[in-house]
């Protein structure tokens, strides 16, 4: 199915599933049932029912008629603006072309990004290739283009996307100024002090203080790593003749190459060693190790193509069904992705003990196919978005609830969606699991031990750079929510507390970052640095048990499924993790395991300013 065909009937059925929400009778049902009831509702009863009840109340229905009229303007104003920012934001992205008719100026570009740019996709060494702001696109570009005018095109033309300063037509300050007086009011009517106030009442941080907290438990730390990160990537730019100032734009190209010549890291040289046949052997090994299942492929379900393979997960001692899940690896002709994702993990269907139905779950990527002569060779990116996506296969596969209201991550909060993922994706720079998933395709010697050493350190790199990033989004989300000054003084103010790079004034970067505007995605952001935090602290308690003691581990991965993955939906996040660790989460698990936590500020570092709500 072509992606755009898929979008527009996923939103079609977003839309169909939340109109329940809105049902009046329905809403006064849950409240009465809940306040009659609640001393005999199990935990995940409770859940269901106040999922019902805070969408009907978000939804109006506790509003007398003047509220409701209030409601109905500003939700249609809201809606009416976002759908002109997201049109202009599409149309200035697409808009975007740069055509590259000569191959040698992709001599050193990887083989996705020539499949990504191609006219024909289906013959991508050929050209004539298409260079556009597509995440993905963008993204690898600033990376291999050694051509430092045309990465500072790129850059300043994707962070003016929306601006005043790029494409008139596609100009969307004031829908975005709009959108943020739009959602103050609505959270006034709501009895909220603000949008920040209201959004985070449904999420695992539960508090914007536990949410300021932690961001500035971390800041301190990545900015001293940063300082550190910037210095080494000038000194080795400087060493290789690069003659300036290191700015933003040069970042990803200077710092591949320096990457390379840290860790040996080679992404396309390595690219031998990842097969997906040794990749799929290992992963499915440490999941059946850790969480006591089966991984077995079924033959005889029919899919969609050819290339589809479905798989059926069992519990490893009752070899009871739980579920399963279809493959469908490969990159073809009119199968696209969508152009911020390189794989979808998609609900094929809900699990549920009250309707006696298993889940299932559909795993979507589009890797190099197989050639007569080679097997599918995976980039390590690649292999890190296998393992990222399989734990949301996993926590869906793997829950265990009565309903399906609470099953899978359906009912979970935006800040808790991705820990699993994450969590999963740490074990890839585990030695043993790095062994055990790669192997050369031909001769199927392992990975050179100076590599794979390299690669288990590897995500230290620019860590504190990209963590200062992370935390300034977060709260350039939060502040807009709680300020009512105009958007770009807002990012001024808080850029200098994270970045030791100027803001240049043609920079209106806030205004290309739709996840900031969009009504799915408002006041989450900190998601991102929060489920980072978990997944390390998470992950912290394997290595308390001893990586390679197999039987405590086994243990702990034991104590995981039946918290993080049966309970689902069905608990609220922050008690899961209480429930696995005993304790509330800490940042410290994630300083340490990206080497920051022992840095120490040199005489001239200035004070860090305290975050504090607003």
């Amino acid at each position: 199915m072509p992606t755009q065909t898929y979008a527009t009937m996923k939103a079609k059925w977003y839309e169909s599933r939340m109109d329940k929400y809105s049902l009046e009778p329905i809403h006064e049902a849950c409240k009465k049932y809940l306040e009659k009831n609640e001393s005999n509702c199990s935990e995940e009863e409770k859940r269901v029912l106040q999922k019902y009840i805070w969408h009907g109340t978000m939804s109006g229905l506790d509003f007398n008629q003047k509220e409701k009229d209030r409601f109905l303007e500003i939700k249609q104003r809201t809606k009416m603006r976002i759908d002109s920012y997201y049109t202009k934001w599409v149309n200035a992205v697409i808009s975007f072309q740069q055509i590259i008719r000569d191959p040698k100026i992709l001599d050193d570009f990887p083989a996705d990004f020539l499949r990504r740019t191609a006219e024909n996709c289906e013959e991508p060494e050929r050209g004539p290739w298409i260079v556009s702001l597509k995440d993905r696109v963008y993204n690898r570009f600033l990376e291999y283009c050694d051509y430092r005018q045309s990465r500072l095109h790129m850059w300043l033309s994707r962070r003016q996307i929306c601006s005043r300063h790029g494409d008139k037509r596609c100009r969307a300050d004031l829908e975005v100024e709009d959108i943020r007086h739009m959602r103050r009011e609505y959270a006034k009517l709501q009895g909220y002090p603000s949008f920040a106030h209201l959004a985070i009442k449904m999420r695992m941080a539960e508090t914007l203080d536990n949410v300021y907290d932690m961001l500035e438990g971390l800041l301190e730390k990545a900015k001293l790593g940063q300082e550190v990160e910037i210095h080494a990537v000038e000194q080795f730019a400087f060493a290789n003749n690069f003659m300036g100032q290191i700015e933003m734009w040069d970042l990803d190209f200077w710092g591949r190459l320096h990457k390379k010549e840290l860790y040996n890291f080679d992404e396309r040289a390595i690219q031998e060693y990842f097969p997906l046949g040794q990749v799929l052997l290992g992963l499915f090994a440490l999941c059946e190790q850790l969480f006591g299942i089966v991984i077995e492929e079924d033959n005889n379900v029919k899919a969609w193509h050819p290339d589809v393979r479905y798989f059926r997960i069992l519990d490893e001692r009752t070899k009871r069904e739980l579920g399963g899940f279809f493959f469908d690896p490969y990159a073809r002709k009119n199968k696209r992705l969508t152009d911020e994702d390189s794989g979808m993990c998609t609900i094929f269907s809900v699990g549920s003990k009250v309707c006696n139905t298993l889940p299932a779950v559909t795993l979507i990527f589009d890797f190099a196919p197989p050639t007569e002569h080679k097997p599918s060779l995976l980039l390590f990116k690649e292999v890190e978005n296998l393992f990222f996506k399989f734990g949301h296969v996993l926590q869906h596969v793997l829950s265990d609830t009565l309903y399906t209201e609470a099953s899978s991550f359906i009912n979970l909060e935006p800040d808790a969606l991705r820990i699993c993922a994450k969590f999963l994706r740490l074990w890839l720079y585990e030695r043993g699991t790095l062994e055990s998933v790669s192997g050369h395709y031909n001769t199927g010697e392992p990975l050179p031990s100076h590599i794979l050493d390299g690669i288990c350190q590897m995500r230290e790199y620019m860590a504190g750079t990209k963590l200062c990033e992370k935390i300034y989004k977060a709260r350039l989300d939060m502040e807009l929510s709680l300020d009512t000054e105009f958007c770009m003084p807002i990012a001024k103010k808080l850029w200098v507390e994270h970045f030791l790079f100027d803001l240049k004034s043609v920079d209106q970067h806030p205004f290309s970052l739709k996840e900031l505007f969009l009504d799915s995605q408002t006041c989450t952001y900190y998601g991102d640095v929060w489920s980072d935090a978990v997944a390390a602290d998470a992950f912290s308690a394997f290595q308390e048990a001893g990586l390679r003691n197999h039987e405590e581990i086994a243990l702990t991965g034991r104590r995981f499924r039946e918290t993080y993955f049966a309970l689902a939906g069905g608990c609220r996040p922050s008690e899961v993790f209480r429930r696995f660790r005993g304790r509330d989460v800490s940042v410290k698990p994630l300083l340490e395991s990206l080497k920051l936590n022992d840095l120490q500020p040199s005489i001239e570092s200035p004070e860090q300013p305290k975050i504090e709500p607003k």
